[in-house]
């Protein structure tokens, strides 16, 4: 997490639940039930919302019926962290809406699953549904609903441009989807899109350190919910959640925890898998904050367990869309990085594990203790040598050096070098979205330039650079403060920047010859808590 790309799933999730319907229709009793479970029950029992789900769809007298269940069905799964069965079911809905040119359910879905492929990474099959419910909505003829979908496909694009760290855009968008929603008729459900908007927009604001305006849209989402769902449902703990967020960056953590607490019993009660991780994450910072170390382990490991789960849940669903709805090599090339490195992961988990497992079994008493002072003697050279190429590097940026592939001028290499620098002393290598790309934007130049300087500077190429920083940084952790020699192996590679415990202990491995638990087990007995 993002890795405050902060995950607002709740966008487009009951929105196929509480339109108004038409007060005419001889459906009451379907759409009466249909609403309720959507925005009670799959907060509080989701089994049992699956199952009044499933009686909806068995008992559907009409093709419209049977959009509403499916789609009831998929929001389900995404509130479970579900997103393969969440598109699975959207693109039923989708196959019955086209069919039988129900304009205003193929908006509706398009907008749905454009969530769906940009929460799990695939921006671009994403957007290719929203400018898809663009093109159905202007067949809409109904006004209301028109407004109602315009207001949510601005909704989304805000929701982009917030994942991006284009707040300013998102900001722009989220007030375009208000000007919408307060144009639908007034009763609970147009209360229950403001709120969904007004927590969209304390988010906005959250992540751009606004946070007495975060707190007002906060407490006005609150406001206008009230008496349309109960407090303890879903959207209650994100908003809760972001509450707690502002007053602990307010530095007010009797507040911040009264707030993150209210969070806490929701996520723990809620099936809801991004919730957890929100919540969970949050509640760590805070004790670490307050110097609440055990409390701290506590929801770190239930924080790295929730996104553990939900990676897990991203990678399957993944590899089987892309066998399924088959993904051609051109989009499969635009595939965000995290998703790709997600898919290799999978290869490294299972050879990781097994190699790890062997060595451990092999190794005895007497050989455990070479490998420490091995491990100690290899440190003492690497620092050396990291040294002495810093002193070289320096020296270096005032020669003349010829370029292997390319020519930089003088002043743009000094620049490139001064930001490396800069780079590595904020430690800014432990963002677990740093690429090569991102790393070229922070330093104003070209992932070309980036690439020869590593290169010809430092000898390595991007990956290796990366993971010897965040080796090194974890390992000076380790030896200056005993706190971390208490934490897990998937607590310190989730610190070091690590998508999951067996890559921290590869790359542990690769770049200092041993595995992390050797190196824990010779801190315990040459430094003693």
């Amino acid at each position: 997490m993002n890795k405050q790309t902060t995950i607002f799933i709740l966008n487009f999730l009951f929105v196929f639940a509480i339109y108004a319907q038409n007060k005419e229709d001889n459906n009451k009793k379907f759409d009466s039930i249909y609403f309720l479970t959507a925005t009670n029950l799959a907060g509080k029992d989701i089994q049992r919302a699956f199952e009044v789900s499933d009686s909806l769809f068995r008992t559907s007298t009409s093709e419209l019926q049977r959009v509403k269940s499916l789609m009831l069905f998929s929001s389900l799964h995404q509130q479970k962290g579900e997103p393969e069965q969440a598109i699975i079911k959207a693109s039923e809905a989708e196959k019955i809406a086209e069919k039988y040119k129900l304009y205003e359910w193929q908006a509706r879905i398009s907008g749905f699953l454009s969530t769906q492929y940009r929460n799990i990474g695939i921006t671009e099959t994403g957007r290719v549904y929203l400018e898809k419910g663009l093109k159905a909505s202007k067949k809409i003829q109904n006004q209301t609903q028109k407004n109602l979908y315009l207001g949510m496909v601005n909704q989304e694009i805000a929701l982009y441009n917030l994942a991006e760290k284009e707040f300013e855009k998102a900001q722009k968008a989220a007030k375009i989807t208000d000007k919408y929603f307060q144009k639908l008729p007034t009763d609970p459900q147009k209360d229950y899109f403001l709120g969904t908007n007004y927590q969209l927009l304390g988010s906005i604001h959250l992540s751009k350190k606004e946070y007495d305006t975060s707190l007002e849209y906060y407490k006005k989402a609150l406001q206008v919910l009230e008496g349309v769902m109960e407090d303890n449902i879903t959207l209650s703990g994100f908003i809760y959640r972001g509450m707690g967020g502002a007053y602990f960056a307010m530095k007010d953590y009797a507040v911040a925890k009264k707030y993150l607490s209210k969070a806490d019993t929701i996520a723990t009660t809620s099936d809801n898998i991004n919730l957890k991780q929100e919540v969970y994450n949050s509640f760590a910072e805070f004790y670490k904050q307050t110097d609440n170390y055990d409390k701290y382990i506590f929801y770190r490991e239930k924080y790295i367990e929730s996104k553990n789960q939900y990676e897990e849940n991203q990678k399957k669903t993944i590899n089987k869309l892309v066998k399924s709805l088959q993904l051609d090599n051109n989009r499969m090339s635009k595939m965000s990085l995290n998703l790709k490195i997600g898919i290799g992961i999978l290869a490294v988990l299972a050879t990781g594990s097994i190699v790890f497992y062997n060595q451990k079994k092999k190794k005895d008493n007497k050989k455990l203790k070479m490998v420490i002072e091995n491990l100690t003697q290899e440190i003492k050279v690497k620092e050396s040598l990291i040294g002495k190429n810093k002193i070289q590097t320096e020296n270096n940026n005032q020669d003349n050096i010829p370029k292997k592939t390319i020519s930089i001028s003088e002043k743009k290499e000094k620049e490139i070098m001064a930001g490396l620098r800069e780079f590595e002393q904020n430690n800014e290598y432990l963002e677990n979205d740093i690429s090569m790309s991102v790393l070229a934007g922070k330093l104003k130049t070209n992932t070309i330039y980036v690439s020869h300087i590593l290169n010809n500077r430092y000898n390595k190429d991007f990956n290796t650079y990366i993971n010897e920083l965040r080796i090194r940084y974890i390992v000076r952790k380790l030896k200056e403060n005993k706190n971390y020699r208490r934490y897990k192996i998937s607590y310190l590679a989730e610190e070091s920047g690590f998508s999951s415990h067996s890559k921290f202990s590869a790359v542990f491995k690769f770049v200092t010859g041993f595995s992390p638990s050797a190196f824990l087990s010779y801190l315990d007995k040459e430094i003693p808590e």
